[in-house]
């Protein structure tokens, strides 16, 4: 039988994504990269697209993330209105 661990672990991580709004990558994807990332949604309320930060992790350190996590925020929320979402 296979095991729904990793499914189990995904759904998880993906509630606590929606719940903060936001996901970060802390070289899960590419060794000595970190990234945070927000979603643009269209009038439909669906995720359109999806707005990052990226960069060396030297550079992109943990401080770093949380100073840039509310420049992206506004942007990303600019673009949804733009493109007709009107809210949660």
């Amino acid at each position: 039988m296979m095991s729904t661990e990793p499914s189990m672990a995904l759904d998880a991580e993906l509630r606590r994504i929606r719940a903060a709004g936001y996901a970060i990558d802390d070289e899960e994807q590419h060794e000595g990269l970190r990234c945070i990332a927000m979603p643009v949604f269209c009038y439909t309320g669906q995720v359109f697209a999806s707005m990052c930060v990226l960069g060396p992790k030297h550079r992109m350190t943990h401080q770093k993330l949380h100073a840039v996590r509310a420049t992206l925020s506004a942007l990303s929320s600019r673009l949804s209105e733009r493109l007709g979402y009107s809210g949660a």
